[in-house]
């Protein structure tokens, strides 16, 4: 099936952002709100998808809002040689508060301000659009590192990225949404796009 110009042109313009800025600045107000049961945690709020990379979001696009739990981190060591995962291991300390903790407190936070416009789903809370408020997804996650050394002397090599599990079971689904962005930025700067 061929496209036609016409939807071809539709779709290599951005459609319009102030109605996607103006969610996005409402949900990260609330998220970010010093009322919340979760506020003196360490966590970060951050754009995700096609509005935080700049691609097409003509029209339709919904908003998609992360949230990490920064307060304690997950793993991933499967570059690490036994000898440095045992020296990860001899360093590492539980943390005190967990992520079902977490999304716990912005679930219910997010229903105390949006009612029944939240709709939990099997990996985002769905927030119905309303007014000047688009739809909008808010991935509830924690952080995860990526380990590629833990040496003896010296800092280990990491790259940050979140993860989460789905609520309906299943394994730990990981993304690293930053390093995405940044890989963007440099490809829109080498092409010139």
């Amino acid at each position: 099936m061929a496209i036609s110009e016409a939807q071809l042109e539709i779709w290599a313009k951005q459609g319009p952002t102030a109605q996607f800025t103006a969610t996005y600045d409402m949900l990260s107000g609330a998220l970010n709100d010093s009322s919340s049961p979760y506020y003196l945690k360490d966590f970060k709020v951050f754009l995700h998808g096609s509005y935080k990379n700049d691609t097409n979001v003509y029209g339709d696009s919904d908003v998609d809002v992360v949230i990490r739990l920064d307060e304690i981190f997950y793993t991933d060591l499967y570059f690490l040689s036994d000898e440095e995962k045992k020296r990860y291991d001899a360093q590492r300390s539980p943390g005190d508060y967990s992520l079902d903790d977490f999304k716990t407190g912005v679930l219910g936070w997010l229903t105390k301000k949006y009612g029944s416009d939240v709709q939990p789903g099997n990996k985002a809370v769905f927030i119905k659009g309303s007014g000047a408020r688009r739809n909008a997804d808010v991935l509830i996650c924690a952080k995860l590192r990526r380990y590629y050394s833990f040496p003896q002397y010296g800092s280990p090599a990491y790259v940050d990225g979140i993860c989460f599990w789905p609520s309906g079971g299943g394994d730990r689904i990981e993304n690293f949404p930053e390093r995405h962005s940044e890989n963007c930025t440099a490809k829109h700067q080498d092409t010139d796009a």
